[in-house]
């Protein structure tokens, strides 16, 4: 299989730091990134391909193949922080940040026959290498596979809060003066838009705290 594709995109950001008093920052920033999909998504071949061999058969043949098409992963992030510095090794913080995410790649599942993703000269080819009359037969008629292949699923919105505590015990006698804490407590709400079927999307919502 031969494919080719190609893809420009520009990727601005934007961050700024504020003391609005003495020991009190703000920050904010905002950036569009983007990741490639695993390369074995894109491969534009055919793997792990499974063809019945029982003479007459319908159904059964499966097989995976990758996509060279999707887009890549891509995501705007903006985020705000306040950070108080109270103290030497000192710091509490609150962080906000919404990231909008789009192309998610998906693994789908389709019901497609082999002409749908191959020409003529590549179906001969496969059916030379398959020994058994009924995968032959199977392959002749054009029977349909159970294709897992992979989509860019539409994506979604993370938004939530941070909040940070860090403190040195410098302020202790002897040696708990070199002990301290740092603790965090981060807050998500979800919502993300999935491929159900080829032909169907649905939003599924989640909220996670950790």
């Amino acid at each position: 299989i031969q494919a080719e594709n190609e893809y420009t995109d520009t990727l601005p950001s934007l961050n700024a730091g504020f003391e609005v008093v003495q020991d009190l920052l703000v920050r904010v920033g905002a950036a569009k990134v983007i990741a490639l999909p695993l390369l074995q998504n894109l491969a534009p071949s055919i793997t792990a391909i499974s063809v019945p061999t029982g003479v007459g058969a319908t159904t059964g043949g499966t097989l995976t193949i990758g996509n060279p098409y999707l887009s890549p992963f891509a995501a705007t992030n903006y985020d705000a922080s306040v950070e108080w510095y109270f103290a030497k090794g000192g710091l509490l913080s609150i962080a906000f940040f919404r990231k909008e995410i789009s192309n998610v790649p998906q693994t789908v599942i389709v019901d497609a026959p082999l002409s749908s993703v191959l020409d003529a000269a590549d179906i001969n080819a496969l059916l030379e290498t398959q020994t058994a009359a009924g995968a032959q037969q199977y392959i002749a008629t054009d029977q349909s596979f159970n294709m897992r292949t992979f989509r860019d699923a539409p994506g979604g919105t993370i938004d939530g809060f941070e909040i940070g505590y860090q403190q040195d015990f410098n302020f202790l006698p002897g040696w708990l003066q070199y002990f301290g804490v740092q603790a965090n407590y981060t807050h998500l709400e979800s919502t993300l838009h999935y491929i159900v079927d080829p032909g169907v999307r649905v939003a599924i919502a989640a909220d996670d705290i950790a």
